[in-house]
């Protein structure tokens, strides 16, 4: 790469032409006869071409060496352990409690009460009263007369009378008692029975590994180098004549 921006950067020099004043001062003009019998002059310039030199250099090169380390690796593993839990489950059981009632007990009663009573009883009177009679007239025929008496009679009427009786009542007495019993009842009750469970459980155990590490480490080394440099270089330039 290096050399082919040298020979482009040369080439170009050469085309557009270097300068005495560019490259350098002319060092002396030569004379030659050109084509019909004219003069070509030869001028002498300096430029600047490249050049591939080789160079020894220190470099630093990072180099890598196997080391053992030893670092802690968690590792797990099964173990077995024992636990003991607590099964409840409810069961129904007999119970037997006393039992207190209150009972109102209700039993007839009889008795003789005397009771009054009214009855109509029938009975006859005498009534007395006054009456208009009509009369023929004594001695006088087809003659008649209203004269008025005096007459009884013999009624039946009825009278109210107060009369007392015995009669057999029956009435209901209230007593209250009390009573004891045994009852037998079901009730729910809470049974705890403990068992054992073996489970596996994953327990962490740290060991030591050693394992191979790559170590990086820096040295100087001395290498050869090609490098292109530009140095100056005189060369004869035909000039032609006026």
């Amino acid at each position: 790469m290096y050399r082919s921006i040298a020979l482009s950067f040369a080439a170009s020099l050469v085309l557009f032409g270097a300068t005495p004043s560019s490259a350098g001062a002319a060092a002396k003009t030569v004379s030659a006869p050109c084509d019909g019998g004219k003069a070509v002059e030869y001028v002498e310039k300096t430029i600047c071409v490249p050049e591939w030199v080789e160079e020894i250099r220190t470099v630093k090169e990072t180099c890598y060496k196997k080391e053992l380390r030893e670092r802690d690796v968690t590792k797990y593993r099964q173990v077995t352990k024992t636990k003991t839990l607590e099964c409840k489950h409810t069961v129904f059981v007999k119970v037997k409690k006393p039992d207190v009632q209150k009972l109102d007990i209700a039993k007839p009663v009889s008795k003789w009460v005397e009771e009054r009573y009214a009855v109509m009883v029938p009975h006859q009177e005498v009534r007395k009263g006054t009456r208009k009679v009509c009369r023929p007239v004594p001695g006088c025929c087809g003659k008649f007369e209203e004269a008025e008496e005096p007459y009884e009679c013999v009624v039946t009427v009825c009278k109210p009378q107060e009369r007392v009786c015995k009669k057999l009542v029956w009435e209901t007495q209230h007593e209250e008692k009390v009573i004891t019993r045994e009852i037998c009842t079901i009730e729910p009750k809470v049974i705890v029975k403990p068992y054992d469970v073996t489970e596996c459980v994953w327990e962490p155990v740290v060991t030591k590994e050693t394992y191979e590490a790559c170590v990086p480490y820096t040295v100087e080394k001395q290498v050869k180098v090609k490098v292109c440099r530009m140095v100056e270089k005189t060369v004869r330039v035909p000039k032609c004549c006026p």
